[in-house]
């Protein structure tokens, strides 16, 4: 598992993705458990016209699981209507 994040990692500082014109809704953990310094955005902010983020139960490779994909789903579902 440290191997893939590492890889990850490695792949993320790599890419340069260009600016979107667009609007984006970031959902992320409300719990850290990351060990490398990432932006509250996650770096999203400087490359779109505007976002807003949704905190969200868990910890980031958690949010899927099942204690918490209902409330990841109705967020997600509030935010669609």
């Amino acid at each position: 598992m440290l191997q893939v994040r590492e890889a990850h990692w490695d792949s993320m500082q790599l890419y340069q993705p260009g600016p979107l014109n667009c609007h984006i809704t970031l959902f992320k953990s409300r719990e850290t458990d990351d060990k490398f310094d990432i932006p509250d955005d996650y770096g999203w902010g400087a490359l779109v016209a505007s976002m807003d983020t949704v905190e969200v139960e868990g910890r980031h490779l958690e949010i899927f699981a099942r204690q918490h994909v209902a409330a990841l789903a109705s967020e997600i579902t509030r935010r669609l209507k």
